[in-house]
């Protein structure tokens, strides 16, 4: 883990080679970490070398444990090819999916969401409620995406189940500014 710290903090720096040596050398305790196999191929990825990272991702999705992750990484990385084909087969296949951990679903939803895959980030922070119905940062992004695909009503209700299950008093506030805010263009 720590090597795969200093790795993830060498990505954020756009520092691509000491971030592949850190990886490599998290490899060496956790030969199968989904995290350590993200990371490298997202370090081929931003210097250009996108076969290798769709190798590794092919290999990481093969080997490892913790597979959502990486699909979804693919995924995008197949959409941004133009390959849609490829990439509707690995979103099938990572939709029915069985990972019992809300964190996984939440962090593919947000995801998707920063990629303005809004149907997808939807989908996925849905699961995550599912598992977790008291998960009110879910019920936040299930809002977001909805507002984003212009479903003001549905975007509203989501709101509204995330003020229901917050419990901090600045969280509730900020989302009930937000809640007034979509109101106010609905």
């Amino acid at each position: 883990m720590y090597y795969r710290n200093i790795a993830a903090q060498k990505l954020n720096e756009e520092n691509y080679s000491d971030a592949y040596w850190y990886t490599l050398e998290s490899m060496q305790y956790d030969p199968f970490s989904a995290d350590a196999f993200n990371m490298m191929a997202v370090s081929y990825k931003r210097i250009g070398e996108i076969a290798k990272a769709e190798e590794i991702y092919l290999y990481g999705i093969e080997k490892s444990e913790d597979k959502l992750t990486l699909m979804k990484n693919y995924h995008i990385l197949l959409t941004s090819q133009g390959r849609l084909d490829e990439a509707n087969v690995v979103n099938r296949r990572l939709s029915n999916m069985d990972d019992p951990s809300p964190v996984h679903w939440f962090n593919v939803a947000r995801n998707s969401y920063e990629t303005d895959d809004f149907n997808g980030a939807f989908r996925y922070y849905s699961r995550a409620v599912d598992i977790a119905p008291y998960l009110h940062e879910a019920y936040l992004g299930i809002a977001l995406s909805y507002y984003q695909l212009g479903d003001l009503n549905r975007a509203e209700r989501a709101f509204n189940r995330a003020l229901d299950n917050v419990i901090d008093t600045s969280t509730k506030t900020l989302y009930q500014s937000k809640l007034n805010a979509l109101r106010n263009v609905m």
